[in-house]
């Protein structure tokens, strides 16, 4: 099944008014809806397209087309989000339940200090020296040990620092939600976390999860696009 529906206007930068036309498609019990603002005759649109309704929020920005009201539009944006793509769910229905991939959380990457780097490399020549002298190293001072073990890099959740930190400078931060963070990375992550119900591991595949009957007839008895759009 595949319907062309026009939820509405919206007033795109500078200031023009466009239509809002969304494509709705259910094949092989799939459901995908991608949309665009203002599509030109020559392939291009005057707003955004594809997954249009990460910049709709609420939609209480958009003016209803006929057949529309300000409900109906939330209702969409929400099945949108919720239903768009249901053979490719991250997690379970348990973790999808229960647990928040899409928070996010920061990331900082650290990495030895120019001076440090001196210091390791002296250590590692120092090391390397007596064993190529003696066969091998008997016992190393805990200095020198943790010098020669010191990593070049490491990647904390933020607030947290490294062991020996004057050895380190900040090097990059990175915000990441918590469906891409192992739980190593940081203690809210949760890709490859294996759910406490049915033991199926966050993110190792993709999962199909059924869109409810009554979604699919809600969505194709909306009013067909009262304008034909150039494309969508």
């Amino acid at each position: 099944m595949r319907k062309i529906v026009r939820i509405g206007s919206r007033i795109i930068y500078p200031e023009r008014r466009v239509g809002v036309y969304c494509e709705i498609e259910f094949v092989d019990g799939k459901l995908s809806i991608t949309g665009v603002e203002g599509p030109m005759t020559n392939g291009n649109c005057i707003g955004s397209s594809g997954q249009i309704e990460m910049g709709l929020g609420d939609g209480s920005d958009i003016t209803p087309a006929p057949g529309w009201t300000d409900e109906s539009i939330r209702k969409f944006l929400e099945i949108w989000r919720a239903w768009h793509l249901n053979d490719m769910r991250a997690g379970c229905i348990h973790q999808r339940t229960a647990w928040k991939p899409s928070e996010e959380f920061i990331l900082v990457t650290w990495r030895l200090t120019s001076d440090a780097i001196l210091q390791q490399r002296n250590v590692k020549n120092e090391v390397d020296g007596l064993v190529r002298e003696h066969g091998r190293v008997q016992q190393l001072a805990p200095w020198t040990h943790m010098m020669y073990k010191a990593p070049f890099q490491i990647t904390l959740p933020e607030g947290v620092q490294p062991d020996n930190a004057e050895l380190y400078r900040e090097h990059n931060r990175e915000t990441k939600t918590a469906g891409w963070m192992r739980p190593e990375e940081h203690p809210k992550g949760i890709l490859g976390k294996p759910c406490p119900e049915c033991g199926y591991k966050y993110g190792t595949t993709w999962l199909k999860e059924d869109v409810p009957q009554d979604v699919i007839d809600w969505l194709f008895a909306l009013p067909d696009a009262d304008h034909q759009p150039a494309w969508v």
